[in-house]
């Protein structure tokens, strides 16, 4: 079995290189130490009817069940990727130094040992099936004492949905703007939330059950209804992807994405500027927090009438008339109602958290909309930064 013949990334499968460095050097001690390690299991395409489109999509002679880590720390090794931990003991000859070795360090310094390695008995388990649930529900068993997350047994799960998730985490979006990390596969989870927001066409309760429960009900109900709206999902996204830069530190965190979302969904005629309000409306939520942390606290949560918009404008005590943006941020201070912003986003899960960040920040697009792009202010948008 080559490396190439494997598919690592099957759609029930966890995110790869979770393991650091370290830990696949470990499991490299134990190959060379003789110590046993756990069983391997693989889906085997080379016999019988197993090798069907839906079963098989990738078309490669085998695709990891449960083992990923362990086979990739094994061929990372095999490919100089990695070296021995520099602590490293050599049970057989504790005066033998293999501490910092790569594979080929061994091959050429200790060539027994080396040939030890190769000649590992690893225990790989072929399961042989032409029942795509069979596959998912062995992944599922063997994984159930390890902790996955919602969204890794959620992939594994059958029907239609989850391979909407994966469709729609594999978007540009995802793989290019979001700064989050995704190594345990926070992107399908949140792709999930966009999928069952978007298909409810409003903000729902968004939790770990309420996702499962999505996902179990859509393999009950046959419907175009849900092909539609991963694609009115990934439109909106391709909007997104645009709007935000690379690896966007406004896009640090997954549970604001929602709120965005819906707020490019409400607004795609002036997408391409709304990330700088965004960017503009997340700098006055700093300052709300240091004027909250200062003397003024409460201060600013007035909610002013248009008709005093002028006295803002000319309000002088903390804010320099020559810099624009000091002046659009404290308006926006003055305006949006942060702690309804914050409060809503402490429970970015329930659709009252939602509905209540939405509304504030609905209501400050709204203002820089009158005030600072169509209105009569002479002030300018923030640039991006």
């Amino acid at each position: 079995m080559e490396k190439d013949q494997i598919d690592f990334e099957p759609l029930y499968q966890r995110k790869g290189q979770l393991w650091s460095d370290r830990d696949k050097a470990f499991l490299i001690d134990s190959v060379i130490n003789k110590f046993d390690i756990p069983k391997i299991y693989v889906a085997d395409f080379t016999f019988g009817n197993s090798n069907g489109l839906d079963l098989n999509p990738s078309r490669k002679s085998y695709a990891i069940i449960d083992g990923k880590q362990r086979l990739e720390a094994l061929f990372d090794f095999i490919d100089n990727k990695i070296a021995l931990n520099n602590d490293f003991v050599y049970m057989d000859d504790p005066t033998v130094e293999l501490g910092g070795l790569t594979y080929k360090d061994l091959k050429v310094k200790f060539p027994r040992i080396a040939n030890n390695f190769d000649n590992f008995p690893l225990n790989v388990m072929s399961v042989i099936t032409d029942q795509e649930g069979m596959i998912n529900e062995l992944f599922v068993r063997l994984n159930k004492s390890k902790p996955l997350t919602g969204s890794e047994l959620r992939n594994a799960m059958e029907g239609l949905v989850p391979k909407l998730i994966q469709d729609i985490s594999n978007h540009y979006f995802f793989k290019k703007n979001i700064k989050f990390n995704i190594a345990r596969a926070q992107d399908l989870n949140t792709a999930a939330k966009l999928l069952l927001i978007e298909f409810r066409g409003k903000f729902v309760n968004i939790k770990k059950i309420d996702l499962d429960r999505f996902v179990s009900e859509a393999k009950e109900a046959e419907s175009s209804n849900f092909d539609s709206a991963e694609k009115r999902v990934n439109s909106i996204l391709a909007l997104m992807h645009e709007a935000f830069e690379e690896k966007d530190l406004l896009l640090k965190t997954s549970g604001v994405i929602p709120v965005y979302y819906w707020l490019f969904k409400n607004h795609q005629n002036d997408y391409k500027i709304l990330r700088e309000f965004i960017f503009l409306f997340e700098s006055a939520r700093l300052e709300f927090i240091k004027i909250q942390k200062s003397q003024s606290k409460g201060l600013f949560l007035i909610d002013l009438p248009s008709e005093n918009l002028e006295i803002i404008k000319n309000d002088t005590r903390l804010i320099d008339k020559k810099d624009s943006i000091s002046r659009q941020l404290l308006y926006m201070v003055r305006v949006v109602n942060y702690e309804q912003y914050q409060n809503g986003l402490r429970n970015p899960n329930d659709q009252s958290g939602l509905v209540s960040a939405y509304t504030a920040i609905e209501k400050g697009f709204a203002f820089y909309i009158d005030q600072f792009v169509r209105g009569s202010s002479t002030s300018k948008p923030a640039k991006k930064k």
